[in-house]
């Protein structure tokens, strides 16, 4: 799901990096990295190191050949969730659907011809936690992780306790629902806060598409109700934390991540609180002009 606009022109974090300003990479984790890399993550250039995955082999071949930036891009073939081993995978007719079996369902209850074979298209592709990704050495830091596994997010975060408190991890955007379901309790929402409200997360902007419906005759609209979600949870940005707990360089790549997510404000923000960590490195009153230029499109003096 693509979601939130990218400034045109993300004018600090561009100021940023062509000026050399960030001493060490942004390093994020795609899961459910279908069709590649989110857009925004060019304006990063070199200083993009990133970790994607999808069970989907025919998904991962494309995206390896062609990445231009095999040293610091990597792309595998591995569902991420809770085990390490084989899960039984639905290969949907529209690739982005595919899914995991949920855990709610025994595989006894799917269905199957007379030879007693599954239909449809299930596949067993390999599966890892990400705490044993990192535990082998696949990985190290983390500043972000993007979570698209078609119902399967939480039970990658269950995967992933580790990882929340040991990488860095400081954002992470992920698709989920606030439908009431039988597999989650009581929806796939409540299970996220579950899981990332204890490691300090919050929500910081969302965005929704509405489920489509048949419009009454005589001209009423039809808006439908909200149905699939993304939200966007940061941790470390509130007043009440501690700034001074974190690196400059990772103070930079929050306020770079919150500029393109459209969130100015927030790295307006960490930029004022923190003005004496980053006077040494830039000016902090030119990064929040151009932070607010990011904004208005207005050219800064």
């Amino acid at each position: 799901m693509a979601i939130y606009e990218t400034p045109e022109l993300p004018v600090f974090t561009d100021w940023v990096i062509k000026a050399g300003l960030l001493h060490e990479p942004l390093r994020l984790i795609d899961a459910g990295v279908q069709g590649g890399l989110k857009p925004r993550w060019k304006w990063l250039g070199e200083y993009l190191e990133a970790w994607g995955f999808d069970p989907l082999a025919e998904s991962i071949e494309p995206l390896v050949a062609a990445n231009p930036a095999p040293k610091r891009i990597h792309y595998y073939s591995i569902g991420l969730g809770n085990e390490d081993g084989e899960r039984l995978f639905s290969r949907a007719d529209h690739p982005y659907a595919s899914a995991f079996l949920p855990y709610a369902i025994p595989e006894s209850q799917l269905g199957r011809d007379g030879s007693g074979n599954l239909l449809g298209d299930w596949r067993q592709p390999t599966m890892r936690r990400l705490d044993t990704l990192f535990a082998e050495g696949l990985f190290g830091a983390v500043d972000y992780i993007k979570l698209d596994c078609e119902g399967f997010e939480t039970e990658v975060l269950r995967g992933a306790q580790r990882v929340l408190a040991e990488a860095g991890v400081f954002a992470i955007e992920v698709e989920s629902s606030l439908k009431l379901h039988p597999w989650h309790k009581p929806s796939h929402f409540a299970e996220l806060q579950e899981i990332l409200a204890p490691a300090g997360f919050e929500v910081y902007d969302l965005y929704f598409y509405r489920d489509s419906r048949q419009p009454f005759s005589g001209g009423f609209p039809h808006k439908g109700k909200p149905d699939t979600f993304d939200f966007l949870f940061l941790r470390g940005f509130g007043e009440e934390d501690e700034l001074s707990a974190h690196s400059l360089d990772r103070l930079i790549k929050m306020a770079i991540v919150t500029e393109l997510y459209g969130l100015q404000d927030v790295a307006a923000n960490i930029v004022t609180r923190a003005a004496t960590r980053f006077a040494m490195r830039f000016d902090p009153e030119r990064a929040v002009k151009l932070l607010r230029q990011s904004w208005t499109g207005a050219s800064v003096s």
